[in-house]
Formats: C-alpha cells, sequence, structure tokens
C-alpha cells in the first residue's frame, strides 16, 4: 500500500486546458430539464377555498347572533328591572302598585273591544298625563276639561262608567294623585318607550275617541312588555273576577290573535299558552292556569313570587310559546295544570323552559 506521499497530485485547470487540443470547444455540462411553473389555481381547489370560506362565515355570523340576541336580553331585563324599581317606589308612596285603570275594568269581558293594557296603565300612573273622575273636583276644572276623556263600562263606578281623562302631551310631566303632584316615577327612553304598531291602534275602539294610542313598554326586540299586578291578596291565583289575585286578561290586547301574519298576529298568538285561542286546544280556563303556573312560587303550591310579574316574550316574539315548554314541539303542553303534570313541574323553573324573560317584584 502506498503511502499519502506516493499519492497522485491532482490536476490544475492549466493542465486539463494543456490536455485540450486545439480548436477543441470545451464540453458543455449536461442541462437540467427545467421545472414547469402552475400559473393557476385548479377549479376543484378554488371549490374547496370557497367552502371553506362559506363555512366561516356561517360560523361568524351564527356566533354574532347569538352575542346580539343575548345582548337585546340583557337590554330587556336591564328595561324591565328598571320598570320593577320604579313600581316599588310608587308602592312607597302610594301603598298600591302602579294602574291608573283598575284590573277588573281592563279584564271585564264588557270591555273585549277597549283594548287598553295593565302595562299601559300602569305608564300612566307613573308617568302622569292622567287624570280620573275619582281623584276629585278637578276632573272638572281647566285643564283637563280640555282633554279627551275615556269612558269605560264599571258596574262599580258612578253611572255605570270608568272615567278618565289624558293627554298624550302631558305624559312624562309626572302623576298628580289626590291632589299632590309628583315627579315622574320612571325614565324610559325613546328605544323602549312607544308604540307597538304590530298590535294595532291599542284602544281605538271605544275608548280612544280620537284615535290616540297610549304608549308601549318595549323590549329591545320591539315586542311590549306585560305587566301583571295582584289586584287583591289572597284567593285563587288567577281568573276573571274580583275574588281572584292576577287578570290574564287585563292584557288582552298583546295575547288575543289579531291581524295578518307577524308579531301579535293570529300565528303568533295562537302558539302561547296565555292565548284561549289556541292552536292547541286552549281556552279561557286553560290560559288562566297556565298563567297561575308562572305566576306561583315554584316550591310553594298556591303562593304567588310577589305582588307583580314583567314579561318579556323575548327573540321569538311568543309570549310563552307552547312548543318551547314542556312535552315536544310535535307534542307541545298546551295546559300547565294538565293531570299529573303540576307535582312534575314543581320546583322547575318555567321561565327558564320558555326561554321568556321575567321580574318578579313587591309582596
Amino acid at each position: 500500500m502506498r503511502s499519502p506521499g506516493h499519492l497522485r497530485p491532482l490536476r490544475s485547470p492549466r493542465h486539463l486546458r494543456s490536455c485540450r487540443s486545439p480548436g477543441e470547444a470545451w464540453p458543455m455540462p449536461a442541462r437540467r430539464p427545467a421545472r414547469s411553473r402552475r400559473t393557476a389555481f385548479t377549479l376543484t381547489e378554488i371549490l374547496v377555498v370557497v367552502a371553506l370560506i362559506a363555512v366561516l362565515v356561517a360560523i361568524l355570523l351564527t356566533a354574532l347572533g347569538k352575542v346580539r340576541t343575548k345582548a337585546r336580553e340583557s337590554s330587556s331585563e336591564s328595561t324591565m328591572q328598571a320598570f320593577a324599581n320604579a313600581c316599588e317606589l310608587f308602592q312607597q308612596d302610594h301603598r298600591t302598585y302602579p294602574g291608573a285603570v283598575p284590573e277588573r275594568v281592563l279584564a271585564s269581558a264588557a270591555n273585549a273591544n277597549v283594548n287598553i293594557t295593565s302595562t299601559q296603565a300602569a305608564l300612566l300612573q307613573l308617568l302622569g298625563g292622567y287624570i280620573r273622575e275619582s281623584d276629585g273636583a278637578e276632573y272638572g276644572q281647566a285643564p283637563y276639561t280640555t282633554w279627551p276623556e275615556l269612558a269605560i263600562t264599571d258596574a262599580e263606578s258612578p253611572g255605570g262608567f270608568f272615567r278618565m281623562r289624558y293627554s298624550l302631551q302631558r305624559i312624562g310631566d309626572g302623576p298628580r294623585i289626590n291632589g299632590t303632584s309628583y315627579r315622574p316615577y320612571f325614565s324610559a327612553s325613546e328605544r323602549n318607550f312607544g308604540v307597538a304598531t304590530q298590535f294595532g291602534p291599542l284602544g281605538a275602539v271605544g275608548a280612544l275617541p280620537t284615535g290616540d294610542q297610549l304608549p308601549d313598554l318595549l323590549d329591545a326586540f320591539d315586542n311590549p312588555i306585560i305587566y301583571y299586578r295582584r289586584q287583591r291578596p289572597e284567593g285563587a291565583l288567577t281568573g276573571n273576577d274580583n275574588s281572584v289575585q292576577y287578570r290574564r286578561l287585563s292584557n288582552r290586547a298583546y295575547l288575543q290573535p289579531q291581524g295578518a301574519d307577524g308579531p301579535g298576529s293570529s300565528l303568533q298568538a295562537r302558539r302561547s299558552i296565555l292565548s284561549e285561542v289556541n292552536e292547541y286546544g286552549g281556552d279561557i280556563q286553560t290560559a288562566d292556569r297556565s298563567l297561575a303556573m308562572l305566576l306561583r312560587h315554584p316550591s310553594i303550591p298556591d303562593v304567588a313570587r310577589g305582588g307583580y310579574a314583567v314579561f318579556s316574550a323575548g327573540v321569538d316574539q311568543i309570549f310563552f310559546a307552547a312548543t318551547d315548554g314542556p312535552g315536544t314541539r310535535n307534542d307541545p303542553v298546551w295546559d300547565l295544570q294538565a293531570a299529573g303534570l303540576v307535582e312534575s313541574l314543581r320546583g322547575v323553573d318555567l321561565i327558564r323552559e320558555y326561554n321568556d324573560l321575567a321580574v318578579y317584584g313587591g309582596q
């Protein structure tokens, strides 16, 4: 074996040049094949990208929709709580919860076409802009004599009519009760204080001769908020006479079918367990029983949660839709006091079951 010293030295480029014969061209290096360049996406790749973008947009819109709905629910609950606080302040001053028109008048069968609601009557007494005949001699004095008058059938009032004058322009000036003027108990923004146009001109038949419409309290879904106040501290929870605590028909305009399809329409109202004209066989008695279950204490039978209740229909704009509660969408429960159901619902938060919003208060 040769030692490293005997290795043959490498030839230099000069040596290589010396080995090339004159006129002989240098050998050309082998050329690699050119790599082809793609200048466009295939149709399949474009369709895959478009499909992925569509899926992402759908997920994003769904998430944004849920966030928006949650924000509206929070805003609605804030409005309802502010209204409830105003009711509490009013009760502290006057030992009763607000309502310029008695529940017996609002719920009377004789006044089925007089669609003034308990919520509207409460707003009047919290904000002012009215005077009742029962308030005293001022009723026949200026400036009240220039205000339009409501004359609603009521056997317990003098002459068989409950009489009240109102001024839409004076709503917000504060109520005048028993000769004393008070500051407004409730402050509502234009966003949640207006007219629920989907329900038609409330009170236009037999109540507001000028075609005026009393304001509604609106939630963040532009749906009216229902307010029930207890007319007496004992007796059956619901029904349609003066012996019961609550009168469902004091808000009949928000619950009865009317008009074309849409919020407050025949289709929407027929899906509510509080409507006596119901797709699921409802009538006056079953609607009253269902309201009683919503008003009762979840753990104590036949005891109301408080002196008043405030309800919002929420995102579906249907007050306690039958398809949202117990049962199934194909076989919903429209009578919450049906045989065997009351015990199974004891302790159940029905408001959460129906995805509606509620605030209870008072004693």
